[in-house]
């Protein structure tokens, strides 16, 4: 069973290392605030660095910024959620090495809407959501908005979900609790039951970075 474990173990003490010979560790990873990645960025940072205040956290708007970011050596490290689809664009970049991996869960999911709106007296709905995660728009919305038609509006993140909420482009937003937050005094409330997942988050560096 333990060769089951041992690659993990091997390399949470090997980044450990790498880290304490750093004077300042840059992670990015997918913004703006109040996206499960920002979130796990914070978490991971909190239990790395409580002293030394060496690290800082760069959110990037999509996924191919953060990869450039990082194929440029621009920052230490890139945080990727294993949900993002185009994960194995990272593993496969013979310059990059996934040097750690842990496992959080989520905050909450749900859908949002204007405290103010009147989705309900429309045939035809817009919903914003990140692709990682649409496939909780048929989750949620099974007995709130089973005899709508449903049109799926993809933005970057979470919190562009609601930012697209905010702007009138769509009637309801799938988002997180982070996201919520962030917003939720702009007159938002949650109007479905809510969700969270056990996520493998995985870390990745650039070899040549010096």
């Amino acid at each position: 069973m333990s060769i089951l474990y041992e690659p993990f173990v091997k390399q949470y003490y090997s980044f450990l290392n790498e880290i304490d010979k750093l004077e300042k560790i840059q992670i990015c990873t997918l913004g703006p605030q109040g996206t499960s990645s920002n979130y796990a960025a914070k978490y991971l940072i909190s239990n790395l660095d409580k002293n030394n205040n060496r690290s800082e956290i760069i959110l990037k708007e999509d996924f191919h910024m953060i990869y450039n970011e990082l194929h440029k050596k621009k920052v230490n490290y890139a945080l990727i959620p294993a949900a993002y689809e185009n994960i194995t664009d990272f593993f496969w970049n013979k310059e990059f090495e996934n040097i750690f991996n842990f496992i959080l869960e989520t905050p909450n999911y749900g859908l949002v809407c204007k405290k103010s709106s009147n989705f309900r007296k429309k045939e035809k709905i817009k919903v914003s959501t990140v692709p990682a995660v649409q496939n909780l728009i048929g989750f949620f919305a099974e007995e709130l908005l089973s005899e709508k038609k449903l049109k799926q509006i993809n933005t970057n993140s979470t919190t562009e979900a609601v930012i697209f909420l905010l702007e009138n482009k769509v009637d309801i937003a799938l988002t997180n609790q982070t996201s919520f937050k962030l917003y939720k005094d702009r007159g938002l409330k949650f109007i479905s039951k809510k969700h969270s997942v056990k996520i493998l988050w995985s870390i990745f560096k650039n070899n040549n970075f010096k």
